[in-house]
């Protein structure tokens, strides 16, 4: 019944931003700048990761399938493994562990000082002020931030199978373009979004809900958006692997 409840609140959290809206050139400037705070900052990271884990992905594909099969299909297989797994689910979690928790992190500072208070004293909506900035941000900037990381990651495993591995070139871009390329990019980008808006809107709620004073409720808060984040994650990517592949 807990989580019943729970879920509940979501649904009634999701909602109640829509309610008493703020002007919109107050919401457009917070979002510019939830974007820049979550796209741009979290680029270093998304590159820097993408880069080890195309070229660990691809030299334990190569080491799996070189023997015995052609060599474009070592592309084949670690463009299928970037593209429909990789890119959006570790984004997801990196993206969950870094602005999810800042999310959470901020907005139950501010409840707990009751800065949150004096924003609907103000006759704002706190919800729509402070969370849905975030939420749009995110559904804009996470896909950005997947497309990225599976460019670089792709490019990465192409420069070691290169360089490293000697597989021609040629034969890689081949592996690149076979089979459903598109259909694959389009499944990696909806995930991307549903991702982006999960992340963010429990993070926001799990802010919004903190119970307690102190350090300890804003650590607790911050947990708990990771934790879910990473649990829905895993959940939702395998519910939409069923329905969309």
């Amino acid at each position: 019944m807990k989580y019943i409840e729970i879920i509940g609140k979501y649904f009634l959290f999701i909602y109640s931003m829509f309610v008493n809206r703020i002007k919109s050139k107050i919401l457009f400037s917070r979002y510019i700048d939830e974007c820049l705070e979550i796209g741009i900052k979290s680029l270093g990271l998304i590159i820097l990761t993408s880069l080890f884990v195309g070229a660990v992905c691809c030299y334990q594909t190569n080491g799996s399938m070189m023997s015995i099969l052609p060599k474009h299909t070592v592309a084949l297989g670690l463009k299928n493994m970037i593209v429909l797994e990789l890119a959006a689910t570790l984004t997801g979690i990196i993206f969950a562990g870094k602005n999810g928790s800042l999310m959470a992190n901020e907005i139950s500072s501010m409840k707990i000082s009751e800065q949150v208070d004096a924003i609907n004293a103000m006759g704002l909506n706190s919800r729509t002020y402070l969370g849905l900035p975030k939420i749009l941000a995110s559904v804009t900037m996470f896909p950005l931030l997947v497309i990225i990381s599976a460019f670089v990651s792709l490019y990465s495993g192409y420069l070691l199978a290169v360089y490293f591995l000697n597989i021609p070139g040629e034969d890689f871009v081949i592996g690149y373009k076979a089979l459903r390329g598109n259909t694959h990019l389009g499944y990696m980008v909806i995930k991307a979004i549903v991702f982006g808006f999960l992340i963010s809107s429990i993070s926001v709620f799990s802010g919004f809900n903190t119970e307690g004073q102190g350090e300890t409720a804003i650590v607790k808060s911050s947990k708990h958006a990771f934790h879910f984040s990473c649990i829905l994650i895993l959940a939702i990517d395998y519910l939409l692997t069923q329905l969309l592949l």
